[in-house]
């Protein structure tokens, strides 16, 4: 099989590519559309994989076994070093639940389905996204279905003489069309699925054809180019010849990359019309040819052409060694860190590179076979696969954390959410059709008192806890709390909470009203004095209608900067021993401020307080774990046996009266 001229330009544009991504997934925030990396590779993969296919295809070269082994010996070697890597990491590192979907996600990747396993799970953008570190292999599973489907449609084609430009013509309009529409109406399919992204592999094997069969393409687009430039400079004489056509082409692709790149964001509709900026900007660069300005003297400068060389790797190695660093440190990476993570990505790239891809495609292990690598792919997936279906397997972890983690692996499951919080009934969630709490969430029993809980998913959290309170003082619960909603939030969900929290009182006028949530949300828009103003207008309007109410305000419970089983297995790892307390470092800072501003914010409206951190928490550390069980599912949310144990010790200030033997 006949294969493309080496062009040094093409991989500097590699660079480019793969240096964007790394930038934005290393730098969150400092280049909003470094993402379009990821589209750049389209572009140049359907270039490179289309000439392949038609130059062969129009000599009758072309050879499946070939052309799949070529893939195999390209794509495999690094890519299962990768995987393996991060299976032996993960088994020293993670719990059973994060090893749980690694596992799953290795197998996906060694299959080449990451996109639809990434789809059915979170989008690309979510806050969870850096707890998954082979989230970047969704891209590798477009390349290879496109890899799979493309050749075979256009073997189809020329057999059956169905012209080649009219099926890239059709598939591309009919791919796009449906990219546009899913943006906005599916975001995450879009982002993931094969056929909203196959246009743009496309596009770069219609410019391959056009390069290969359609010499006159140049002359055409230089007449373009010319037309352009009238309309520009009126009544100019300007005229673009063969050079200038080049080098305007480049220019243009050159500004097309750089306004993507920052112009582009996560709340872009993508790949929309958007996409087309950084395709069509890759492609037009291409087009211009390696003898272009900025082709020859910047991309294919030494330097972009080296890292170009190994952008595969690099991409393979970048994410996975940030994504774990965060497991290991926190969300928010320090600079050094960065730097670490990245030095270490380019160290890990240029040894495979050297080590392993080389030599495997044009060095002494040139003869190894591609059934070889595909045994190999088969063997970490079917690892990875294992290790899904055995649940993380927590026996390697010691005991005292196996225990642990069987409850957190409990976590905030839906049904335990629908049991204990009630979830979507009288705890309201966004996605939910109607903000109505039913008359269910009111409790009204003659002759006992009425204790009404208000606010979010940390006051839904007390429910157990009052549930079991409830065998020993006769009191009756009504909740109305919803998802985020601190009382007094601007939110449309969290409005409606309040509104109805507001008439329930009016109406009922409980004994008791509990306001409890999680008052230290690190979010920007967290402010005291904003919540302090808030909160006095809610406070005023209950001592309006409901004068006799007690109002107690129940302060924040620890909030842990990462989900409290991570915490405890790294303090074990560190000093092996299970930790009955960690220090106060390990928490927001924010509920510590959060704690301080409601405690002075109660004294001034002359309202009861009870700090939830003063029983959780003394000059030692704060509580991870009660008679064996976590504190906390997650990072904030109380578990069952921690919402017993916290409101029992405040049940003395609630003073409901004792039930009847």
């Amino acid at each position: 099989m006949r294969h493309p001229t080496y062009r040094p330009d093409i991989d500097g544009l590699r660079a480019v590519a793969v240096l964007s991504v790394l930038a934005f997934h290393a730098l969150p925030g400092q280049l909003s559309g470094g993402f379009i990396g990821v589209d750049i590779f389209f572009g140049i993969s359907g270039y490179l994989i289309g000439g392949i296919i038609f130059s062969n295809l129009e000599k009758s070269s072309f050879s499946f076994s070939e052309f799949y082994a070529r893939r195999i010996k390209r794509i495999f070697p690094a890519l299962i070093l990768v995987l393996a890597s991060c299976f032996a990491f993960g088994w020293i590192t993670l719990l059973a639940d994060e090893y749980e979907q690694l596992g799953l996600h290795i197998a996906s990747g060694a299959g080449f389905v990451s996109n639809f396993t990434l789809w059915h799970e979170a989008g690309y953008f979510d806050s969870s996204s850096w707890t998954k570190p082979l989230l970047h292999l969704w891209s590798l599973g477009i390349e290879e279905q496109f890899y799979i489907v493309w050749p075979l449609l256009l073997w189809f084609a020329f057999r059956t003489r169905i012209n080649a430009i009219f099926v890239c013509t059709v598939v591309i309009l009919l791919s796009f069309s449906l990219g546009v529409y899913q943006s906005a109406d599916n975001p995450v399919g879009a982002f993931y699925s094969p056929l909203t992204r196959l246009w743009e592999l496309i596009c770069g094997s219609l410019l391959a054809y056009l390069t290969l069969h359609n010499p006159s393409s140049s002359g055409k687009l230089r007449n373009a180019c010319n037309s352009l430039l009238s309309k520009v400079n009126a009544g100019s004489n300007l005229e673009m010849h063969g050079r200038n056509t080049k080098e305007f082409t480049s220019a243009l692709g050159t500004g097309l990359i750089c306004i993507s790149l920052w112009a582009i964001t996560k709340q872009t509709p993508f790949p929309g019309w958007w996409a087309i900026a950084p395709i069509m900007g890759a492609l037009l660069i291409i087009a211009s040819g390696p003898e272009a300005f900025i082709n020859r003297r910047v991309l294919a400068n030494p330097v972009m052409v080296w890292i170009g060389l190994i952008s595969y790797p690099l991409y393979l190695w970048h994410w996975p060694i940030l994504s774990f660093l965060r497991l290991r440190t926190s969300e928010d990476l320090s600079a050094l860190n960065i730097c670490i993570a990245v030095i270490y990505s380019f160290v890990l790239a240029w040894l495979t590179y050297t080590l392993i891809e080389r030599p495997l495609r044009f060095g002494k292990l040139k003869g190894t076979r591609a059934r070889t690598l595909a045994l190999g792919m088969l063997v970490i997936g079917s690892a990875g696969m294992v290790v899904n279906v055995e649940d993380g397997v927590p026996s390697r972890l010691p005991k005292v954390l196996q225990e642990a983690a069987a409850g957190a692996h409990l976590g905030l499951n839906a049904s335990a959410l629908h049991r204990e919080w009630r979830f979507k009934t009288c705890y309201l969630n966004i996605d939910q059709e109607s903000f109505t709490f039913p008359a269910e969430c009111t409790e009204n029993t003659p002759g006992e008192q009425s204790v009404f809980l208000w606010g979010d998913s940390n006051a839904s959290a007390l429910i157990p806890g009052l549930r079991e309170m409830q065998k020993k003082a006769r009191f009756t619960i009504s909740q109305f709390t919803g998802s985020s909603c601190y009382p007094g939030r601007d939110d449309p969900l969290c409005m409606n909470v309040d509104r109805q929290a507001m008439e329930a009182i009016r109406h009922d006028k409980p004994e008791i009203i509990l306001i409890h949530a999680m008052w230290g949300d690190p979010n920007p828009d967290f402010s005291p004095e904003v919540l302090a103003e808030k909160l006095s207008e809610k406070i005023t309007y209950i001592r309006s209608v409901s004068p006799d109410s007690r109002i107690i305000l129940i302060g924040p419970v620890p909030r842990w900067k990462k989900n409290l089983i991570r915490l405890i297995y790294e303090d074990y790892q560190r000093n092996h021993t299970n930790p009955i307390r960690l220090q106060r470092d390990n928490l927001y800072q924010v509920t510590i401020i959060a704690e301080k501003a409601l405690s002075g914010f109660s004294e001034r409206m002359n309202i009861e307080y009870i700090s939830a951190m003063d029983r959780l928490c003394d000059k030692t550390g704060c509580l991870t774990q009660i008679d064996g069980h976590l504190t906390a599912y997650d990072s904030v949310h109380l578990t069952r046996e921690a919402s017993i144990w916290l409101v029992e010790s405040i049940e003395p200030r609630l003073g409901l009266p004792p039930r009847n033997k």
